[in-house]
């Protein structure tokens, strides 16, 4: 062999050498769970408030996994808490919200992990920004069940609605929602959830209190 082709064999030698090295990245749920828990006791301090250094460095990082992912906190700073993982609603976001769930590791110290906001009943308010939301305010038209099994519409009646606090009676509209059948539930059997402003007498319109959507 002329030392031309030598130099040629081990320059080809050395490229599949560094190829072969190169495995691929790690799955981005993997990469946020070594992240996680090697921040987990600082982490745990994090609060569901704006501005929240902590909180924003998990949506942060949560947002690398998929860009619509979203989260809650359960518990207590500082002693043992849960990260609920939500799609906000989003059923084609769900399956992105089981797969890092099911990524957790079992020795992330000190927290637990929830796919979708749990159910809670329909006995406790929410309080979205300032606008408060009681169970017994919200109302809904009874839904047709559709012939094609795509899931139920649902029309949602309550105050705020198509006022100046439209987007946040919404939102606490959808997480109240969520508390009373869990988001699980939700995007299973609700395609469609529109919401419209709660009239003067509910009960003489057809209409039927949240919780008796349970």
């Amino acid at each position: 062999m002329t030392p031309a082709r030598r130099a040629i064999a081990f320059a080809l030698a050395l490229l599949v050498f560094a190829l072969g090295g190169c495995g691929e990245a790690p799955p981005p749920e993997t990469e946020f769970w070594s992240w996680f828990g090697e921040n987990a006791s600082r982490l745990s301090w994090a609060r569901n408030t704006p501005g929240n250094p902590q909180a924003a460095e998990i949506s942060e990082r949560i947002a690398r996994v998929h860009p619509e992912l979203r989260f809650e906190l359960e518990g207590e700073p500082g002693a043992r808490r849960a990260l609920v993982i939500t799609a906000e609603g989003r059923r084609e976001v769900a399956p992105h919200v089981e797969r890092l769930a099911e990524a957790m590791p079992a020795d992330v110290a000190g927290w637990d992990v929830k796919a979708f906001r749990p159910q809670l009943g329909t006995d406790l308010a929410i309080d979205y920004l300032g606008f408060v939301l009681e169970p017994d305010a919200v109302w809904f038209a009874p839904p047709e069940i559709p012939e094609d099994g795509r899931g139920l519409t649902l029309e949602l009646y309550l105050d705020g609605v198509g006022g100046p606090t439209n987007d946040l009676a919404r939102k606490a509209g959808e997480l109240l929602l969520h508390a009373a059948l869990g988001e699980r539930a939700v995007l299973e059997r609700i395609a469609w959830t529109h919401y419209r402003a709660l009239p003067e007498d509910p009960l003489a319109e057809g209409l039927r209190p949240l919780p008796s959507l349970v």
